[in-house]
């Protein structure tokens, strides 16, 4: 028999040279384990190397990894661009796999390379071959079987963009997607997994396409359809509870599960708390990110079942009323306090998450820090303000003039900045801050951002004495959380 033909599937690095990212380098990102997953299966030899992984670990250096590359003159080379902060990493990765190995044929994919892919092929120009758009396991396992076949990029594929193409001129053709996404192979962590020990927690994918819900800040509804996708589906409760265990079987015990999930509401978080019982799995963590209002105390009670300890992150983002009707968010602020004791009474520990930037609305800060103190008061710990980071195609900046927005950020060079800025220097200074809005600037919203953080800590009492009685063991993770906190206010101070 053959040897399989060798494909790296790779995460890049921030930056080379490497800075102090802005945004989290440490993730192992879904798309990744998926893509490789479905190579595999698909009788190809796929590696994944997680660079800053692999850097933070020192177990290896940037230019061994380039020279084992090269000496492996893979069939293809993927390089994931799934977020902001990528950018540069991406690019300089590409270019100097090609300056070791010209023949090798390399590719950059993801969300962000989809948002922007003409721009990006430009930027790229003379290190990439192509740019993959949307869901890249149909794309990719086409183009592994057209090159042994012909040993040269084709002229024209689903879901590629041919960088040789002038520009201006080559089409981006819709990807052809798993149509049955049951049929999907599960993915092993051990893919990407470059440091000694196991995984604490694992990420879990339940579905894929497009939320229903149309907020104007937020990509998902876009990206969906960039994906290739103009609906979400879910996998089958059945799916997901057997990937669980496959994850289980690799030694991780604790699973978050930050898709679209939510959308499915109480009867599909039943259904796997019921397929996890007939399996016999139970977790030692389940972590959930959802809008507000998608469950009831049934959904909670639900939830609750499927682990030792449960809990749900909410995007709360503000309490202005008038804030949320701007942007389109179908959040009852009254609904979302009623939920916050559905949860705890459930028992789940409820977190939240809030964010700056929005469109101006009078006292919309004011508003958010009494509402925020409410749910303090009911028990939801705060997890993090963060400025929005408003992005192309969504209706906020494509329609900007209406919501009072004026984007800085428009191109992928602009965004390429995220690539650049250390997280100390993006909270003092703003220069990642993507917008002003009609009465702010991104110094008065990076102001906001602090004095939001400083509204937190002044009543963080609230929260440890809710849950020290209720539940002494979150005590640590409080503590956590307050540090991160107060940490972001002694960057701006050094």
């Amino acid at each position: 028999m053959a040897p399989r033909s060798r494909v790296y599937i790779i995460q890049p690095p921030v930056n080379i040279p490497q800075v102090t990212p802005c945004l989290d380098d440490q993730p192992f990102p879904l798309g990744l384990l998926g893509v490789g997953a479905y190579l595999n299966q698909n009788g190809f030899d796929a590696k994944g190397l997680h660079i800053p992984n692999l850097l933070a670990n020192k177990s290896h250096s940037l230019n061994d990894l380039i020279n084992e590359i090269g000496e492996a003159q893979p069939l293809l080379v993927a390089i994931a661009l799934n977020w902001v902060h990528f950018s540069k990493g991406a690019i300089k990765l590409a270019r100097l796999i090609r300056q070791n190995s010209p023949d090798i044929k390399i590719v950059i994919g993801g969300q962000h390379a989809t948002l922007f892919t003409r721009q990006l092929a430009k930027a790229a120009e003379g290190c990439v071959d192509g740019i993959v758009n949307g869901e890249a396991e149909r794309t990719l396992l086409n183009l592994c079987r057209h090159l042994e076949n012909e040993g040269q990029m084709p002229l024209q594929m689903p879901g590629l963009f041919l960088c040789s193409h002038n520009q201006s001129h080559a089409r981006v053709i819709a990807p052809d997607v798993v149509q049955n996404i049951d049929s999907l192979p599960f993915y092993d962590y051990s893919f990407l997994q470059a440091k000694n020990g196991t995984l604490p927690v694992a990420t879990l994918s339940t579905g894929r396409g497009s939320c229903p819900l149309k907020c104007a800040f937020c990509l998902e509804h876009v990206m969906g359809n960039l994906q290739g996708r103009n609906k979400l589906h879910f996998h089958s409760p059945e799916w997901i509870v057997a990937h669980m265990k496959h994850i289980m079987d690799q030694g991780i015990k604790q699973i978050t599960i930050q898709d679209n999930l939510f959308i499915g509401g109480d009867k599909m978080v039943a259904q796997i708390a019921d397929e996890m019982e007939r399996q016999n799995i139970y977790l030692d963590h389940i972590n959930i990110f959802a809008h507000p209002n998608s469950f009831s105390e049934t959904g909670f009670q639900a939830i609750n079942r499927m682990a030792k300890l449960a809990s749900i992150d909410f995007g709360v983002e503000t309490g202005s009323r008038r804030v949320l009707e701007l942007v389109n968010r179908p959040s009852d602020l009254d609904a979302v306090l009623e939920n916050i004791r559905d949860a705890v009474k459930a028992g789940i520990v409820p977190y939240t998450w809030w964010l700056s930037g929005l469109p101006d609305a009078p006292q919309a800060e004011q508003d958010t820090c009494t509402f925020m103190k409410e749910t303090m008061v009911l028990g939801a710990i705060p997890r993090s303000v963060n400025p929005l980071v408003l992005l192309p195609r969504t209706p906020m900046h494509e329609r900007s003039q209406d919501y009072g927005i004026h984007p800085r950020f428009k191109r992928f060079e602009d965004y390429s900045l995220f690539s650049q800025v250390s997280l100390q220097d993006a909270q003092h200074f703003g220069d990642t801050l993507t917008h002003n809005t009609s009465e702010r600037s991104r110094n008065d919203i990076l102001e906001e951002t602090k004095r939001l953080k400083q509204f937190i800590l002044e009543h963080f009492a609230i929260i440890e004495k809710f849950w020290q009685s209720r539940h002494p063991l979150l005590l640590d993770e409080l503590q956590q959380i307050k540090d991160h906190i107060q940490g972001s206010f002694r960057l701006n101070e050094e």
